[in-house]
């Protein structure tokens, strides 16, 4: 049994290693572009900061640094995370959560919970489904936002176009839509009674 977690756990760290040398040469083109400042779009991490460390793998994950952080950092804006969330936290958690739920399940197979193949097949599945399973998240967040964006069009429209024809000035029509009914005002209940 101990022979075969460590080929397990051999196996693992062979996978891991031969990914990283494919992707050595864009990790390299990642680093120099990633030395250009963030254009103002965070600061850098204390060290008080508790996801100073997920920042961290992060920027050496493939995608959390350069032209795919950009392009990470466009998703989450579109998805409303951008303030939550940076581009290399993002990376670091598709490192970090996929390691996690292997070493959980070769954990589990330690202790003898649930049988050393079984962990393997389960840890790998759960692995390729944290690796695949954030971007999709953020993919449905950003057309979930997008569907919800262009179905309350019409009426931000139609709302704009009433109040310039009541005599608003285009800013004060452009700043209604985005205002909360006031406690003053009479609001219209659409529930069901």
């Amino acid at each position: 049994m101990t022979w075969l977690l460590l080929t397990v756990a051999f196996v693992g760290g062979a996978v891991f290693f031969a990914l990283r040398a494919a992707t050595q040469g864009r990790l390299q083109v990642e680093a120099v572009l990633g030395r250009v400042a963030g254009y103002g779009y965070g600061t850098a991490p204390s060290g008080a900061d508790p996801r100073a460390w997920l920042r961290r793998i992060g920027r050496l994950a493939p995608g959390g640094r350069g032209e795919a952080a950009e392009a990470l950092r466009r998703k989450l804006a579109a998805a409303g995370w951008s303030k939550r969330l940076a581009p290399e936290d993002v990376a670091g958690l598709k490192i970090v959560l996929p390691a996690s739920a292997y070493a959980a399940m070769f954990i589990a197979a330690a202790f003898d919970v649930i049988p050393v193949l079984v962990a393997a097949v389960t840890g790998i599945a759960l692995s390729g489904l944290a690796y695949a399973g954030l971007p999709a998240v953020i993919d449905m967040r950003v057309r979930g936002r997008r569907d919800k964006i262009v179905s309350g069009l019409p009426t931000v429209l139609d709302l704009l176009t009433l109040s310039i024809e009541a005599g608003m000035s285009f800013d004060a029509a452009l700043s209604r839509p985005g205002r909360r009914p006031s406690s003053r005002s009479p609001t219209v209940s659409t529930r069901p009674r």
